[in-house]
């Protein structure tokens, strides 16, 4: 954690916030965690392990899963006071922590079995939550394929959520590292980062534009802010904004 940072000066302090556990359990190379928006203070972190969650900047953690979950790539937070929080990973694992600033450990909700026949094994290496509806996803997929990379998942409360591909006229076998969504006009502009660079749609994801300003290098994040601020975070070429 990096506190009282200058942004012109570069001047701040850090502090560890790891928990002891994350060694012994294992992290990636690049580790993924999420942020909640509602509170700064809350964050979401995967081991190889499983999942775990602090309520107070770091300060302590707790395990969120009994039975081990490991291949964890994606991690997507909603919405609101209480929203539910998205796993995915390898092998298509797929889960949803309903109320997750609350829940218990162990109470996680498969919905791997919801994934389409052509992408049940694939890996989920984005996920973000429609800022209108945490009960919608947006899903990128990053193994080579010439099967659809990125999908929109609705009605993830829910029986049987509906998986649309978005992935338009995307190039096939392009890995899709992340992609996010206009919170002005979700679902109409996406924004997908890739092993070659940024691509965007306007359109639902009917068509997409490669944006030529990028380099074309692995993009390993997209974020835009509520002020419509699009953060692209480069393998190597740095952040671009």
């Amino acid at each position: 954690r990096v506190d009282n940072f200058n942004i012109t000066t570069g001047a701040g302090f850090s502090t560890s916030i790891a928990d002891p556990l994350f060694d012994s359990d294992g992290v990636d190379f690049i580790n993924c965690y999420a942020m909640s928006e509602y509170d700064y203070n809350i964050l979401f972190y995967r081991t190889n392990r499983g999942w775990y969650r602090t309520l107070d900047g770091g300060n302590q953690w707790e395990k969120m899963n009994n039975i081990t979950r490991g291949g964890t790539k994606a991690i997507g937070i909603g919405y609101g006071s209480n929203p539910p929080v998205y796993f995915g990973g390898t092998g298509g694992q797929f889960f949803m922590i309903e109320n997750a600033y609350t829940a218990l450990p162990g109470e996680e909700k498969i919905l791997k079995t919801s994934l389409p026949s052509q992408v049940y094994s694939h890996t989920i290496k984005g996920i973000v939550v429609d800022p209108k509806n945490n009960y919608t996803v947006y899903v990128a997929l990053n193994n080579f394929s010439s099967e659809d990379r990125v999908w929109k998942v609705t009605g993830l409360d829910q029986p049987n959520p509906t998986w649309t591909s978005v992935s338009g006229d995307l190039p096939e076998n392009l890995p899709v590292n992340y992609m996010t969504t206009d919170p002005a006009q979700p679902g109409k502009d996406l924004f997908a980062g890739t092993d070659f660079g940024l691509y965007y749609s306007t359109d639902s994801g009917v068509t997409w534009t490669k944006e030529m300003k990028i380099p074309n290098v692995a993009v390993h994040e997209v974020k835009m802010r509520a002020d419509r601020k699009l953060f692209i975070i480069t393998h190597g070429r740095g952040i671009w904004y």
